[in-house]
């Protein structure tokens, strides 16, 4: 059985993007060189830290023992973007058995790194498929909206996890230390060194604070071996629900979508209330400045990049959810949302935690 082709030219997105996008802020080689130590080892002290914050020391523990961690530059974060999403585009956007027309290139994958999230491309490559798609013009159309999502993401990505990503038909989840393992932190340089001039941070309170952000998305994922290929054919439903255009089912599958990417972004978030100043000595001044900065910016992609807005989910405070029930129920019954995809919350279940606490954990 032959793939597929991709609908979407992505080694010219890749250049279109390359070439709309600054490299980043100026610094000597020295200071280069200074700031890839700083992020690198910051990020290999957070996961011993983050076990304390999250409750989850097991997973944390995991995670430390296979760590991957790669300081990149933007470039580097945009092709390995394309490396995830382009094995997903193709799944999702033509029902089994259904034959494409017209060929694009596959792209490359000789660079660690990724852009905001496989998600978020995935569901930019979801709209440039739905509206322009088709022949060569329909590709070339497509990679141009793809490079300009991925500029956007590349420019404001401080740092991310990129799983392993999975066969979007339903590829056998590994157990949590496999998870751990095939995680990969990355921290863009260029973006936390251009936010830290820009809004007078110090740099290594920033950098730390990255670090222990992002850690605990790779802790989450130890803890749920199910989430990324849960994530990824969630991401496909969207995708083929746009590709169709039913309006409908794009915005009930992508409101589902953008609730579980809440969850995820707002746990890392409260897991960081447990940071004081004496700890991180600018601890308010980061939270003031990077929570409202990232707070929400999966959801507001995803509207973007699909036309489809996520009712109630789209502005929902995935924080406060997980504020909501630490404070009720404790660790352990937060942690009953990693057990399972039907124990992640319901976008209306974000608003009202009670809801939620009364469905899975009673």
């Amino acid at each position: 059985m032959v793939a597929p082709a991709s609908p979407i030219d992505w080694e010219r997105a890749l250049h279109l993007a390359r070439a709309a996008t600054p490299p980043g802020p100026r610094a000597t080689a020295p200071e280069r060189a200074a700031l890839v130590v700083l992020l690198h080892d910051a990020a290999v002290d957070a996961p011993a830290r983050v076990g304390g914050l999250t409750g989850l020391e097991r997973e944390a523990r995991a995670v430390a023992r296979s760590l991957d961690v790669r300081v990149v530059d933007r470039d580097a974060a945009r092709r390995a973007a394309v490396d995830s999403v382009r094995r997903l585009v193709p799944a999702a956007a033509h029902a089994p058995g259904e034959r494409t027309g017209g060929s694009a290139d596959a792209g490359r994958a000789d660079a660690p790194g990724r852009g905001r999230s496989a998600v978020s491309m995935a569901l930019g490559a979801g709209r440039a498929l739905g509206h322009r798609a088709g022949g060569t013009v329909g590709t070339r159309l497509a990679a141009t909206e793809v490079a300009a999502a991925l500029g956007t993401v590349s420019t404001r990505l401080l740092g991310e996890v990129l799983p392993a990503v999975p066969d979007p038909a339903g590829a056998p989840d590994g157990d949590g230390e496999e998870a751990a393992s095939a995680s990969r932190i990355l921290i863009v340089a260029p973006n936390v060194l251009a936010l830290a001039r820009r809004q007078d941070l110090d740099l290594a309170d920033l950098a730390r604070w990255v670090a222990l952000h992002e850690t605990v998305h790779a802790v989450q994922l130890a803890a749920a071996p199910w989430l990324a290929a849960h994530l990824v054919r969630a991401t496909a439903e969207v995708v083929r629900a746009v590709t169709a255009r039913d309006v409908a089912a794009a915005r009930e599958r992508a409101a589902g979508l953008s609730a579980h990417l809440a969850l995820l972004e707002g746990h890392a978030e409260a897991s960081l209330d447990g940071v004081g100043p004496e700890e991180i000595g600018s601890v308010h001044r980061l939270r003031a400045v990077v929570g409202p900065a990232r707070s929400g910016a999966l959801g507001d992609v995803l509207a973007r990049l699909t036309s489809v807005r996520a009712k109630g989910a789209q502005h929902a405070d995935g924080a406060d959810f997980v504020r909501a029930v630490l404070a009720g129920t404790g660790p352990a019954g937060l942690a009953a949302a990693w057990v399972a995809p039907e124990n992640l919350p319901r976008p209306d279940e974000l608003e009202d935690p009670a809801a939620w606490e009364a469905r899975v954990l009673r």
